[in-house]
């Protein structure tokens, strides 16, 4: 209504009062379509933009939408960012969609993105619940390649999506220093048994 009003008046409609305006409109798909249509009308589509209808769609569970979306926003040349790309990568691994995830995540990567410790973590969990050893191994590599030292959560996420293979995660000491701990960071080492394929 606000926005029906500020056009009424006149007053020229600004990316962030519509952008804000489609975060609020999540529950109505259709009108926070309709707003963001009329950004790229007057050509004052953005990334935050692309960012809040993507999340309106997400929330409205049309994960197809969103792809669709996803890839019009790099037709435009707005480079993916944690914020835009995240929700659709988690939302392609909740839904199952091994491929797709596998596909979406490369082509972040392609584009400069670097994936966070709970995007690698979404995939691993992807990989172990669809039984894939091999995924799963290439996936820790890249995590561990981009972030050399997980956080609670993503080492939780890395046990279970081992143990869902059938491997075993086992909290064991490897003396690499005198005292067992790594020299660079003092961590305990933790040993990961894969399954072979």
């Amino acid at each position: 209504a606000t926005l029906a009003n500020m056009r009424a008046e006149g007053l020229p409609l600004n990316v962030d009062a519509v952008s804000r305006a489609i975060s609020l409109c999540g529950c109505e798909l259709p009108v926070a379509e309709s707003l963001f249509e009329s950004l790229v009308a007057a050509g004052n589509d953005s990334e935050g933009a692309y960012s809040c209808l993507l999340r309106a769609q997400l929330g409205s569970g049309d994960l197809d939408r969103a792809l669709v979306t996803f890839r019009r926003m790099l037709q435009r040349g707005i480079a993916p960012r944690g914020r835009n790309a995240s929700p659709v990568l988690h939302a392609l691994c909740a839904a199952g969609r091994q491929v797709d995830a596998m596909r979406f995540s490369g082509r972040l990567v392609r584009h400069g993105l670097v994936l966070s410790q709970e995007d690698h973590a979404a995939l691993l969990l992807l990989h172990g619940s669809r039984a894939s050893p091999r995924q799963l191994r290439r996936q820790l590599d890249r995590l561990l390649r981009e972030h050399s030292t997980p956080g609670a959560e993503t080492a939780a996420a890395i046990e279970a999506a081992v143990a869902a293979v059938g491997g075993s995660a086992a909290a064991t000491r490897v003396a690499v220093g005198h005292d067992g701990r790594c020299p660079c960071c003092g961590g305990g080492l933790q040993l990961l048994t894969l399954p072979e394929e």
